[in-house]
């Protein structure tokens, strides 16, 4: 039987590989390796050993009372969320449960934390130990509740935040910055983005499948590894879309050749035009920007009553980074909203934090 889609025509040995799930077998691999964040954390975290030691010695101090938090740092896309739940992951074997008496509890960002903060609130007793991710987005969303568990749980959370919104709070009224243990996650090194992406494949591939076959030549590992700046989100997220693009045009290898011809088809900013950009940007338009980072997407209200300007010319700075390339916007629900593109996630928020002078949310006009 043949079922047509978009002119395309799908066979019943096709729709079987996409239900069944076999349509990484061509590959040698038995599913995509490039998820985020992936399946064994732990085991195919690259690089961050050092970072892992001092966790765990931080953890420890944080149980014998020396800080109320541990705060894993770094800028968009780094690695924090994968190195937090590699974090859980060695919490919840039987050994570290022996010697914290703590039952770790993962709280995967803020929808997973308005499902959960209810029971945390009325239960502060309980062993739990608490592992948050976004904690920065939790805090600018919801900084009563988040000051509340902090309390309730001092000593006895860990999570990830925004290097530059962490330095913020030393302005924020509304939030008191708890005393933390600080870990900082960092840009990995060439030959570390090298070894994830082989580690990827390693973990995926089909058992009796030759560990000498390559999907991805080793010129187009190092590729996309110099590619990346050194940031693991875009590492992975560039190699799926190269995976998907060999799957759309039925090639089994990705060469060099294959390579250049894959990069003609995505959009990839040029980073040292956009840097030369925002170098130009007045301090208003920087401040915006690190609103957008830190709320992940914002519209032309919410940003004129978080800054106190008028919407209309809230609307205009917004429309303004959008020509610039800093922003892209789209419908939701009958307003427009505007979000950094993916691909400038990591460099803005690093722009950010090195350029970041502190200021009150109050902007004057004019500028």
């Amino acid at each position: 039987m043949l079922f047509s889609k978009g002119g395309q025509m799908i066979t019943d040995k096709r729709i079987d590989e996409l239900l069944m799930g076999r349509v990484y077998e061509p590959f040698g691999l038995k599913e995509n390796p490039f998820y985020i964040p992936p399946r064994n954390p732990l085991a195919s975290l690259v690089g961050r050993e050092q970072d892992l030691d001092e966790a765990i010695v931080a953890i420890g101090s944080m149980k014998r009372g020396s800080s109320t938090h541990v705060a894993i740092l770094g800028v968009h896309g780094i690695g924090k969320t994968h190195f937090l739940f590699a974090l859980e992951e060695i919490l919840q074997t039987s050994k570290a449960k022996e010697l914290l008496g703590y039952e770790p509890l993962l709280i995967n960002g803020v929808v997973d934390f308005k499902q959960k903060v209810l029971d945390l609130t009325y239960q502060p007793k309980n062993n739990k130990l608490l592992l948050i991710d976004d904690i920065d987005v939790i805090c600018n969303r919801y900084p009563d509740e988040m000051m509340s568990l902090f309390d309730m749980y001092s000593g006895r959370v860990i999570g990830t935040w925004d290097e530059r919104f962490w330095t913020e709070l030393k302005v924020k009224p509304t939030f008191r910055k708890p005393k933390a243990d600080v870990i900082r996650v960092t840009p990995l090194p060439v030959s570390d983005c090298i070894k994830l992406i082989k580690k990827r494949f390693e973990y995926t591939r089909l058992r009796g499948s030759s560990p000498s076959r390559r999907v991805f030549s080793e010129d187009v590992v190092r590729a996309l590894s110099q590619l990346s700046n050194g940031n693991p989100y875009r590492l992975i997220t560039r190699s799926s879309e190269l995976l998907k693009f060999l799957m759309e045009t039925r090639l089994s290898v990705a060469n060099s050749e294959v390579f250049r011809l894959f990069l003609k088809t995505i959009n990839i900013q040029d980073i040292d035009t956009m840097k030369k950009r925002f170098n130009r940007l007045n301090s208003n338009e920087r401040l915006i920007l690190g609103l957008i980072s830190t709320n992940i997407e914002m519209n032309a209200t919410d940003l004129a009553n978080e800054v106190g300007l008028s919407r209309i010319w809230a609307r205009q700075i917004l429309y303004d980074l959008n020509k610039l390339g800093f922003l892209e916007n789209k419908p939701k629900g009958r307003q427009v909203v505007f979000y950094i593109p993916p691909d400038l996630q990591f460099d803005v928020s690093q722009w950010l934090s090195g350029s970041y002078q502190q200021q009150s949310l109050s902007i004057s006009a004019k500028e």
